[in-house]
């Protein structure tokens, strides 16, 4: 299966590239030919454990999707601040120029040449793929306190479609700027299937400050697999926060390295999923300079069948002295049939350190839950309360006031979806 699939997203790759004629072209020929060489991970690679992606992915896949059109009102619709200043718009995939407004002072433009490294399959397919690299930089010492947006949107032409954005962040010298990277699917067809393979790199220059949030609310059949690769320099700080709601198989890659003395990353997310999801959230915090610090808090609420994992690791190194890291991984089962699999790890070969890990994976407090029914609550009210109790703590790790409150009434209208299924009820309901 997992051959079939890879000689299929080949043989795609090959095609749509006889049909480019750009600088570009040899260089997504090598990555084509090395994730020919490694193909997707199987059940052996120990970072995908237990999500099989080409289970997920079908042979009617393709690559060469229509944009489709989008107008100005669905875009307010579901933009941050219900306006249309400071976003970069994908439609299907495909970056779209009309839609695209920022705000004076930022530095944006395309190129067709990647500069990513590319060692992971997903990361070299997207190399291999990418229509356009997008370059947006933030000037030494200027400060945005306005979010940029990034809106990658699927429309009903995207069904049975490939995507591969990829997008670049600098931010300079004493700069700082927040991103919310939005993906949403707003085709009429409610489940259109399709296959996201996303791409974010970010580099903080000495002094920077920069937060991503990113927010997938793709197509409950679709397949979401994306990377975010983070460079810390000294004295920049680096924040990432991942929530996850959309998509049948849903797979967040975060990477962060501290490359000099006093860089602080924070890599946080919420998960929060049903039915037959499943969510992967992997991260990756590499302390390679001592002086270093990181925190990582995820929490994930599942109901029905539901499948979350969670592979957080911390790498410091040998020169790595003083480093002080800490890392959290809590989960909320709404179902006897909903599952979790997590592993904090800690990789430490430096002596003089602090660093903590710890998971927990529990269900409603029906102590808690009888509190609010004496206080004229119904049960599916209690238990709806509690589980935003148990997400505000993640949310609160958002330092944009502006992406918290966008995100609050979306993460509302999920648990109205969900069945919160009391004491005593068929878990089998449906």
């Amino acid at each position: 299966m997992v051959d079939n699939m890879s000689s299929h997203l080949v043989k795609e790759a090959k095609k749509y590239q006889e049909q480019l004629n750009s600088a570009s072209l040899t260089e997504k020929t090598e990555a084509l030919t090395q994730f020919e060489k490694i193909g997707l991970p199987d059940k052996k690679d120990e970072t995908w454990k237990y999500t099989h992606a080409s289970s997920f992915l079908t042979e009617n896949l393709k690559l060469g999707t229509p944009q489709g059109t989008l107008g100005e009102t669905k875009l307010k619709e579901i933009s941050l601040g219900k306006t249309l200043s400071n976003k970069i718009v994908f439609v299907n995939g495909i970056f779209n120029e009309e839609l695209t407004s920022l705000e004076e002072g930022l530095g944006f433009f395309q190129e067709e040449k990647s500069p990513v490294e590319g060692k992971g399959p997903f990361e070299l397919f997207n190399k291999a793929t990418s229509k356009t690299n997008l370059r947006l930089t933030i000037p030494a010492n200027k400060v945005f306190e306005n979010p940029i947006e990034i809106l990658h949107i699927a429309l009903d032409e995207n069904h049975g479609h490939i995507n591969c954005p990829q997008i670049h962040i600098e931010a300079k010298n004493y700069s700082k700027a927040f991103f919310l990277e939005h993906f949403i699917c707003m085709a009429k067809n409610e489940v259109p299937y399709y296959f996201v393979n996303a791409l974010t790199e970010v580099k903080c220059e000495e002094g920077s400050f920069v937060e991503h949030v990113k927010c997938q609310r793709d197509s409950s059949q679709a397949i979401h697999i994306a990377q975010v690769n983070a460079k810390v320099a000294k004295d920049a700080h680096f924040k990432s926060f991942t929530l996850s709601l959309g998509a049948k198989l849903s797979r967040n890659n975060v990477y962060s390295y501290l490359e000099n003395t006093w860089a602080n990353t924070s890599v946080h997310g919420l998960f929060v999923i049903k039915e037959k999801q499943q969510c992967d959230n992997f991260s990756v915090i590499d302390h390679k300079v001592s002086h270093t610090t990181s925190d990582q808090l995820f929490k994930g609420v599942l109901d029905e069948n539901a499948h979350g994992i969670f592979t957080g690791k911390v790498i410091v190194n040998p020169d790595a002295q003083q480093v002080n890291s800490a890392q959290l991984n809590k989960n909320l089962l709404l179902s006897k049939k909903s599952k979790v699999n997590t592993r904090p790890i800690l990789e430490i070969e430096a002596d003089d350190v602090k660093c903590a890990h710890g998971a927990t994976i529990g269900q409603i407090d029906e102590n808690q839950a009888f509190y609010l029914r004496t206080r004229g609550m119904s049960q599916r009210k209690a238990q709806e309360i509690l589980c935003h109790a148990f997400i505000q703590e993640a949310l609160d790790k958002i330092s944009s006031e502006e992406i918290k409150k966008f995100l609050g009434p979306i993460l509302k209208e999920r648990f109205e979806q969900f069945q919160i299924l009391t004491k005593g009820e068929d878990n089998d309901r449906h």
